[in-house]
C-alpha cells in the first residue's frame, strides 16, 4: 500500500504543477459533489478517500483468518 501512496503522491505532484493535464469537467463535477471549493482540495480529498479504501481493503484480507475470543458484555462492562 505504501507504494500506491507514493505513486499517487507523485501523480498528484505532477497534476498540481499543471492542472491542464486533468479533465476540467471531472474536477468541476468532483468539486460539486464533494462541496469542496478548490481543485487542490478536491484532489486531496480524492487521495484521502483512496488511502482509506485501500486500508479497508487490506483489512478485509484478514477476514476469517484471525480468531479473537471476545466477550462483548465484558467489553461493554455489563457483568
Amino acid at each position: 500500500m505504501h507504494d500506491v501512496v507514493i505513486l499517487y503522491a507523485s501523480i498528484l505532484r505532477r497534476a498540481y504543477e499543471n492542472y491542464s493535464d486533468l479533465p476540467e469537467n471531472l474536477l468541476i463535477e468532483a468539486m460539486k459533489v464533494t462541496h469542496v471549493k478548490t481543485k487542490t482540495g478536491v484532489i486531496i480529498r480524492a487521495l484521502e478517500e483512496w488511502v482509506k479504501k485501500s486500508k479497508i481493503s487490506d483489512l478485509k484480507n484478514y477476514q476469517g483468518k484471525i480468531d479473537i475470543d471476545l466477550n462483548l458484555d465484558e467489553l461493554r462492562d455489563r457483568h
